[in-house]
């Protein structure tokens, strides 16, 4: 459903939305290595 949902926006705004969720899991990944870091000093 979520895929149909983002299929049927224009090219512009998927590219947004995918270039904006890979920023946010980029984010997410960096704060738990940063507590990954932390738990091995």
């Amino acid at each position: 459903m979520i895929i149909k949902k983002y299929y049927f926006l224009s090219k512009e705004k998927y590219c947004k939305y995918v270039i904006w969720r890979s920023i946010e899991i980029n984010i997410l990944y960096l704060k738990y290595n940063d507590k990954l870091l932390k738990l091995n000093i």
